[in-house]
């Protein structure tokens, strides 16, 4: 018989064995690699930046954000604020702290570090913002809202926790006075701190996002709710009203990526068959999904506090209209392991027991979402870019929460719940037409959305794309075409979709 004993013995040599370096920490090294290779960084311009620096799933996040500071400190007087605070339920390792660290302690030879988690405090965030920030931040974690509850409860010490370091924040940027801030993400972990407190300082704030070869910016806002759209919209309709080629090229764009979408030939290829093939199976109301755990879906609540509240609310009202039939589609990436939510959703529509007045369309379901689309009445979407489609259709859409295409004159913002639902009653008695224009309209936020707020670049904190940069010199990753519009974006703060927009005009 082994004895505990040796057992401990021999597990201590395992532990002791020098372990293979994780995908992290072979990003650390390489970035600090490209480190010693950096040229000295100019002196910079009188505007002071702040570049917040946390931890972020292991990606390259602090790793872009570092080379951004580096690059911007040419035309700026740059500050890099180092937060690795666990203030969620979302703990970060060790190696990915230490790793980050170590490329600061580089970085430190040309630009100061400043520790968030010192220093005073100075009264703490409003505990209701707390609250929603931890809620969407278990959303993300639980990949739904119905697991989200259960976790916030047992993490509720966290509140305590954002609050004392909310004041740190506030003391801090009162301290540094800063002009603006860039920040990765905006509603996960401590970012949703940062954006609220910089905008209760008056300080400016730029968020990022990305996918893999694709990359989003948004001034004062978060760049996943396309915060910059409402600006651009307005601009670009300024830009081109004594141009009618240019506003028909917009318009031709974005039918054209429509038509990819409903055929399901388009990048993301989620619609089952193409459109125009389903029976003619018509429903007076169409409402579509988002998938809820992700950024831009989070934290745009206005009239209803959730998704389950939301869809509690209309079932209830569709139980009071005799007649009135509802099709609620699940967005169909969820179809897709990875995208999968825990929300069951045709579970609770299937309580309210309206039979054949309401079904619920599942994301692996053989159905276009376009046909629904063409075959409905009237659209009620949570931020799902669905409604821009409506519009497009000629469909009246109405909306109660925090959309990025409000303001684009295509759609109904209702200002209550009673309201909403007197909306959506006049729209199916035929009372609620688009507004006038309301086609182009929508075809120019579609143009925006699809061509002009993703910029192309393999320029991201996507690991996939990090270790491909992370090899080129500096002056020749800076130069490149969509790399030196994402620098102009940041140093001029112009929208980076309208900077997009212009390139497109002149191509």
């Amino acid at each position: 018989m082994i004895s505990i004993e040796r057992i401990r013995r021999l597990l201590d040599r395992v532990r002791s064995r020098p372990q293979p370096p994780n995908r992290f920490q072979r990003m650390a090294a390489a970035f600090r690699a490209r480190l010693d290779r950096w040229p000295p960084a100019p002196a910079g311009g009188r505007t002071r930046i702040g570049i917040v620096i946390p931890p972020w799933l292991e990606s390259a996040v602090p790793f872009f954000s570092m080379e951004c500071a580096i690059r911007l400190s040419a035309d700026a007087e740059v500050s890099l604020i180092w937060d690795p605070s666990n203030i969620h339920f979302n703990r970060v390792p060790a190696h990915e702290v230490e790793g980050i660290r170590q490329c600061l302690a580089q970085i430190e030879k040309w630009l100061p570090v400043i520790d968030a988690g010192k220093g005073p405090g100075e009264g703490e965030m409003d505990r209701a913002l707390i609250e929603t920030l931890l809620h969407e931040n278990a959303v993300a974690r639980t990949m739904g809202e119905q697991k989200a509850g259960e976790l916030s409860e047992r993490h509720a010490a966290s509140v305590d926790e954002m609050a004392r370091h909310s004041g740190r924040i506030r003391a801090l940027l009162k301290s540094q006075r800063f002009d603006w801030l860039l920040i990765p993400g905006g509603v996960w972990g401590v970012s949703g701190i940062y954006c609220r407190m910089a905008a209760e300082a008056g300080v400016h704030v730029t968020t990022y996002d990305c996918g893999d070869g694709i990359m989003f910016l948004a001034h004062d806002g978060v760049a996943a709710h396309f915060a910059d759209m409402s600006a651009t919209f307005q601009q670009v309709l300024r830009e081109s009203a004594s141009e009618p080629a240019a506003r028909e090229r917009m318009v031709a764009l974005a039918r054209a990526e429509l038509a990819t979408r409903m055929e399901g030939t388009d990048l993301y290829r989620l619609q089952p068959k193409p459109a125009g093939l389903a029976a003619e199976e018509t429903w007076d109301i169409l409402l579509p999904l988002n998938f809820r755990s992700d950024s831009a879906a989070m934290c745009r609540q206005r009239l209803f506090t959730s998704v389950g509240d939301w869809l509690r609310q209309v079932l209830t009202w569709l139980q009071t209209q005799p007649g009135v039939t509802l099709a609620i589609r699940q967005h169909p990436c969820e179809k897709i392991e990875e995208f999968r939510g825990t929300d069951r959703w045709g579970e609770l529509v299937a309580g309210y027991r309206l039979g054949e007045r309401c079904r619920f369309i599942a994301a692996a379901d053989d159905v276009n979402t376009y046909d629904l689309l063409a075959r409905t009445r009237v659209v009620l979407p949570c931020t799902s870019r669905v409604a821009i489609e409506a519009g497009i259709f000629g469909k009246p859409v109405i909306l109660g929460w925090e959309t990025y295409y409000e303001d684009c004159g295509f759609a109904c913002k209702a200002a209550t719940v009673p309201e909403y639902f007197e909306l959506v009653s006049r729209a199916l008695r035929g009372e609620l037409p688009p507004p006038a224009g309301a086609e182009e309209a929508a075809s120019v936020a579609y143009y925006l959305a699809e061509k002009c707020f993703p910029l192309e670049t393999g320029f991201t904190p996507s690991p996939n794309d990090f270790v491909h940069w992370v090899e080129r010199a500096p002056e020749d990753l800076w130069a490149a075409p969509e790399n030196a519009l994402m620098l102009e974006a940041l140093v001029t703060r112009q929208p980076l979709a309208l900077l997009q927009s212009r390139r497109l005009a002149k191509a």
